[in-house]
């Protein structure tokens, strides 16, 4: 491997981090849960992880940027049963720190009240983008 070089120009500043979290697959028509509700739930799933994300320093100084995808499943109480990378970033780095994100972000709200009977899966990309300075 190359030695690390002092960089050029000061290291790009780390932007707000931007989360966002889809719906889970379909289910039967009886149990088809509200949209809006679940929606609700995933901005506020989003709005929690968006505040305890940091991006990885060494990410930051070599200008990593990309979107993991989770899968995180949430148990009726709104503890975290499972998370798993359904899309890589293309770094290990971000890929590591994303699941870090939302494992040490448990138990997370509890989902809305008619999904409260069984586990739900939902889709959460973990967005990395670096600011460029001007």
């Amino acid at each position: 491997p190359a030695p690390l070089e002092a960089p050029a120009e000061p290291a790009p500043r780390p932007p707000a981090p931007a989360l966002a979290a889809a719906a889970p697959p379909p289910l039967a028509a009886d149990e088809a849960p509200d949209p809006a509700q679940l929606e609700r739930y995933g901005r506020s799933l989003s709005s929690l992880l968006a505040r305890q994300q940091n991006y990885p320093r060494i990410a930051a100084l070599r200008g990593w940027e990309g979107e993991v995808q989770l899968r995180v499943t949430i148990a009726r109480k709104g503890n975290i049963v499972a998370t798993q990378i359904v899309r890589s970033s293309g770094f290990e780095v971000l890929d590591q720190n994303a699941v870090q994100l939302v494992t040490a972000a448990g138990p997370l709200p509890r989902p809305p009240e008619h999904l409260q009977n069984r586990e739900i899966q939902v889709i959460v990309p973990v967005h990395y983008k670096l600011e460029k300075s001007t």
